[in-house]
């Protein structure tokens, strides 16, 4: 993704805004007519540096509405676009989400990206989240791989199960344990989780898009699962 100082602007448009070019100020969701400058690409990532200051926003506080899409489906052709990845898992061996742009993985029912954090967010040096999420973010390229970057912290929304909850049938099949149940009116993915406690602190064990699930050589005697539906 490209590191060059930028300035994002209403519908996740990015500009290059090296050399001070542009000297206005502007809010987000301002809207912007008039600009002129060059193309270019950036590890296959295309820029736009501007040639004149464009002057003051000629528009405000427009709507930008994400479209929801899966990882998998992103191409080159949604550079810049202001996206909406459901149910999504994030990688969170690094503890805290880091101050400076930093790659980590991030993966829904679909495949896995990276996830390119900007700087000096307003999520930087917080918790990475441990539960599935939703999240709002413009899509990047380097070279050959997509890339995802959420904005604000605002941008990340926890998963819910909104939907009827599944019932799970729990089944031994060879060391492993099955869980399985019905298919859900509207659901888009299940979420499983387990505890060691039926009252306590269930963590999720993955996603699936199948209506079954495999523990694989289970480590504890005992353990409860659920499965939540996700829209």
């Amino acid at each position: 993704m490209l590191e060059a100082p930028r300035r994002r602007v209403a519908g996740g448009d990015r500009i290059s805004t090296a050399a001070g070019i542009i000297t206005s100020t502007y809010n987000l969701y301002d809207g912007i007519t008039g600009i002129t400058g060059t193309l270019g690409l950036y590890r296959n990532m295309l820029q736009f540096t501007p040639v004149a200051d464009p002057g003051a926003a000629t528009s405000s506080g427009n709507t930008i509405v994400p479209e929801v899409r899966t990882l998998a489906s992103l191409t080159t052709d949604d550079q810049a676009k202001l996206i909406k990845v459901m149910n999504a898992t994030v990688d969170a061996t690094l503890g805290t989400y880091p101050a400076n742009a930093s790659n980590i993985n991030v993966t829904d029912p679909t495949a896995t990206l990276v996830m390119r954090t900007f700087p000096n967010t307003d999520y930087s040096e917080t918790p990475i989240h441990t539960v599935p999420v939703n999240i709002t973010c413009l899509v990047g390229q380097f070279d050959a791989d997509m890339q995802i970057s959420p904005r604000f912290l605002a941008d990340f929304e926890e998963a819910g199960g909104t939907l009827d909850a599944p019932v799970v049938t729990i089944s031994r099949v060879g060391s492993g344990i099955q869980l399985t149940w019905a298919d859900v009116d509207g659901a888009t993915s299940y979420r499983v989780e387990a505890a060691s406690d039926p009252y306590g602190t269930y963590t999720t064990l993955g996603t699936t898009t199948d209506i079954s699930y495999t523990i694989q050589n289970p480590t504890e005697a005992m353990k409860f699962f659920r499965v939540i539906a996700i829209n």
